[in-house]
């Protein structure tokens, strides 16, 4: 069952959720739903009494960051440096 809720949000935050959500073509409930489900699962194990272990890492929460940083950065230029760097 559904309960509404009313809460207080960061405006950035809710800016981009509101973003992604219309990107995903999705209601925003379900995006901040599906959001504090993960963390519910994920992020109650992440207390400082049970920190990860060492050796495993879960990448999956860093989809999207530095995405800004790239969008100013020529991809195919910035690969043939690397690539250039590695003879």
């Amino acid at each position: 069952m559904k309960k509404k809720v009313g809460t207080v949000l960061e405006e950035r935050v809710l800016r981009e959720a509101k973003a992604r959500a219309s990107r995903e073509g999705r209601p925003l409930a379900a995006l901040l739903q599906e959001a504090t489900e993960r963390y519910l699962q994920v992020g109650s194990s992440r207390s400082l009494s049970n920190p990860p272990k060492a050796g495993k890492l879960d990448f999956r929460g860093a989809r999207g960051l530095g995405r800004r940083l790239w969008k100013q950065i020529d991809t195919e230029a910035y690969l043939q440096r690397e690539r250039e760097a590695w003879d």
